[in-house]
């Protein structure tokens, strides 16, 4: 029986926005008040969507929730999934669970796409880099969905014929495609094509494409709707529910006998953060569609079982979805721009300049990869499995299985060198260096980092390659008068300019003694480990040493610091000096020179001298010295050098006062958050973001066990949060698991009375049908 289906499709991507030195996201002033713009997005999208607040059935006694993952088909980027692993793990579990609810409801078939790897456009990759990129993209896929993806996304559709050999090469099914990119159409086995555009072509059917270099294998292509991702972009979809309502209904043939799909395909990111109310209409109309019988929602996958394809088609080739100009966006000035007062003849100068870079890291490393590894090129492919978050434990296996030798020390740490150096020469090719206006705007600057990152591994940075590099920068012209041309641009915000172990080393003791943290830590790349720490007070100085142990999880390199942290007694401010240790006993002698210089109360500035000579006895000025803004901007989440003043410090005095762990969340901590709100945006408190997820990780254990005390504590939270205007979706998403997991059970009506609290101080209503502030809170 014919059928008619809806399939909703939502791209969620984040471009790698981690330090390529250091592995965790820098501060992006842009994303203010937010410390950078993964966090902001999150927290408009990717985390409201996963516990969207809905109109249950009258006499419903809780809130009812719907995780929105698991009604529509969507594609996470591997670098976005890998930050949300890290920084929100309940919601990466949402989205997990999302794909296998969604295969239950779905015939099999989950709604979760793979995507290449990083986002870049396959048709200016090579083929090496095609099938680097979809095998990475799978694997990533994997081990985190446990089950082999159906079909991958392509970044901003970018497609041709080579794209497409690479994806029936490793047994995928489906593609989605804009309608501009079909180029025509027949019946399979007929022998008449028929020339079509966006607005002749059907697209509420799949088509295929034959491969021509691999008899007998195919994929299998749609077309989303034009007229639904046109209205989408431009935000008129969202308007009402009526609107999107009708423009799905517009969608189908009157009168049609077979199946037929309406589906529409944009950035998933329209759901919250650049539409603030389309999750809320999302989760609206699919309610509708379903209860009005307009057509029964489904994915990609399970359409295609119902529904295979008649007809094949022909690509366009190279074409997007973003470009009409094919894919000149990403390598040349084709005119695709978002201010019409700046001139973007950077693009190509720029890809020409990587791809010599390239050509070169390559070169590297064919030549000395064959010293480590059986096959340089295999190892590459499968080095995706690496890079998951036990990343160090993954990487000895890798080595055991596709080393020459077994390795050890140095030979180890160089084989892994070429590696990374080979991760970051494909993470500098990611779509969004080119898609915006400007060369020095963040996405450029990252893929420039990306390069800087690779010339550093290889040890090429100051030689022919390195010049030659910086040369072909001189070519791109910069908007920006200061920068003048990328290689200005590199030189200001991209080249490494310090080591990194030595500056994460030195943030990492900054932070704990200002904070009290744990004697270890991960911390992007790094893990550190406290060997040794002791803590005196001499005079107006108080004195943190450590002996600290530091790893890299990219390349398993090793290294022992020195770090000294003095903080004057009354006052604000500190100093940071480190130094890498090449033994035990060199830390031993520093820390005794320490004591021979700590002032007596009689100096006349004891702070000031004891810290002069502290320098001038043990470090090198250029290397050694990090000051308080220094570390705060480096360490500490949502600090930078504007807040480091006197609201900020006493901040951190009081968090590092509670021990870790309950008191954390005690009336005292709340009560200098409040001190802080008085006078500064509480969205700029260092570790507000964290102190809500420790918060609703608390909320689920007080839910576990049932106790009014542990849930009013909670209570106050929230409130405060909301009343600052903190998004709380980690307490839906968490509240709405107790409920899905409880929905049977009896609950005590004391804990009850408290649950309702919760539900007010959250603003949910159960009862009441406009839901919308819900879904933004």
């Amino acid at each position: 029986m014919a059928r008619r289906y809806v399939c909703i499709h939502g791209h969620f991507y984040q471009p790698p926005r981690e330090s390529p030195h250091f592995g965790y996201v820098p501060r992006e002033a842009s994303a203010a008040p937010y410390p950078d713009w993964n966090r902001r997005i999150a927290d408009e999208c990717y985390g409201p969507l996963a516990a969207v607040p809905f109109q249950g059935p009258r006499g419903r006694r809780w809130q009812a929730f719907e995780n929105l993952y698991s009604l529509i088909s969507f594609n996470f980027g591997p670098t976005l999934l890998s930050w949300l692993e890290k920084t929100h793990p309940q919601l990466y579990m949402a989205v997990l669970e999302a794909d296998k609810t969604s295969a239950k409801a779905r015939s099999g078939h989950g709604n979760a796409l793979a995507q290449a790897y990083n986002h870049v456009i396959l048709p200016l990759a090579s083929l090496r880099d095609k099938r680097t990129q979809v095998r990475w993209g799978l694997e990533d896929f994997r081990l985190r969905f446990k089950r082999d993806a159906q079909a991958m996304w392509l970044a901003e559709t970018a497609v041709d014929g080579q794209t497409l050999e690479v994806l029936c090469e490793n047994g995928l099914r489906f593609a989605v495609l804009a309608p501009s990119q079909a180029r025509r159409v027949r019946a399979i086995g007929s022998g008449k094509w028929e020339p079509v555009n966006e607005t002749t072509l059907d697209t509420t059917v799949p088509y295929r494409w034959f491969s021509k270099e691999q008899p007998g294998r195919y994929i299998d292509l749609f077309f989303y709707s034009r007229s639904l991702e046109t209205a989408a972009n431009a935000k008129t979809l969202f308007e009402s529910e009526q609107v999107f309502f009708s423009g799905i209904e517009s969608c189908f043939k009157r009168d049609y006998a077979g199946n037929q799909l309406a589906h529409l395909a944009s950035d998933g990111e329209v759901y919250g953060h650049h539409h603030k109310e389309a999750g809320f209409q999302l989760e609206r109309v699919l309610r509708r569609i379903q209860k009005e019988g307009l057509a029964k929602a489904t994915n990609y996958g399970e359409f295609l079982e119902i529904c295979p394809p008649q007809l094949e088609a022909e690509i366009a080739e190279p074409s997007s979805w973003s470009c009409p100009h094919g894919v000149g966006r990403w390598s040349e000035d084709c005119g695709c721009r978002i201010d019409e007062n700046t001139a973007q003849n950077w693009r190509k100068p720029l890809r020409g300049a990587l791809n010599v870079l390239a050509d070169g890291l390559d070169a590297l490393y064919q030549d000395s990869g064959a010293k480590f590894f059986k096959e340089p090129w295999k190892a590459r492919d499968d080095y995706a499995a690496c890079l998951g978050a036990d990343r160090m434990a993954r990487l000895r296996g890798f080595l055991e299985k596709h080393a020459v030798r077994p390795l050890h020390g140095a030979e180890q740490g160089a084989a892994l060198r070429l590696l990374e150096m080979q991760r970051q020469r494909l993470l500098m090719f990611t779509s969004c260096g080119w898609f915006f206006d400007e060369i020095s705007g963040l996405e450029p600057v990252q893929a420039l980092r990306s390069a800087g990152r690779a010339l550093e591994l290889s040890g090429l940075a100051d030689a022919r390659l390195g010049m030659d590099f910086l040369n072909l920068l001189e070519q791109c012209p910069s908007n920006i008068k200061k920068y003048g041309t990328g290689a200005g641009v590199y030189n200001a915000l991209a080249r490494p300019s310090r080591s990194a172990f030595l500056h994460s080393a030195v943030s990492f003791c900054a932070a704990r003694a200002l904070t009290r943290g744990l004697p270890f830590a991960d911390r992007g790349y790094f893990h550190f480990k406290v060997m040794e720490m002791e803590h005196f007070v001499s005079a107006a100085t108080s004195v943190d040493a450590s002996y600290l142990h530091a790893e890299r999880a990219d390349t398993l390199e090793q290294k022992f610091f020195s770090v000294f942290v003095l903080r004057p007694l009354s006052g604000s401010g500190f100093d940071c000096f480190a130094r890498e240790c090449l033994s035990r006993a060199e830390h031993d002698a520093m820390l005794e020179g320490l004591r021979k210089y700590a002032p007596s109360a009689a100096s006349e500035s004891p702070a000031a001298l004891f810290t002069i000579q502290l320098a001038y006895e043990h470090f090198a000025p250029e290397q050694s010295l990090l000051d308080s803004d220094g570390a705060a901007a480096a360490f500490l989440p949502g600090a930078s050098r504007q807040d480091s003043g006197k609201a900020v410090l006493q901040w951190l005095q009081v968090l590092r006062t509670a021990n870790y762990g309950g008191e954390l969340l005690s009336q005292a901590v709340l009560d200098a958050l409040s001190a802080f709100a008085a006078v500064s945006p509480l969205a700029q408190a260092p570790f507000v973001w964290e102190l809500r997820t420790l918060c609703a990780a608390r909320l689920s254990l007080a839910l576990e066990s049932r106790s009014p005390q542990k849930l009013e504590q909670i209570v106050k939270w929230v409130a405060f949060l909301r009343m600052h205007a903190i998004p709380c979706w980690e307490f839906n998403l968490a509240l709405a698991a107790f409920l899905r997991l409880n929905a049977d059970t009896a609950i005590e009506p004391v804990f009850a009375q408290t649950l309702k609290t919760l539900e007010a101080a959250l603003g949910l209503d159960r009862n009441v049908n406009d839901n919308k502030k819900n879904q933004v809170a």
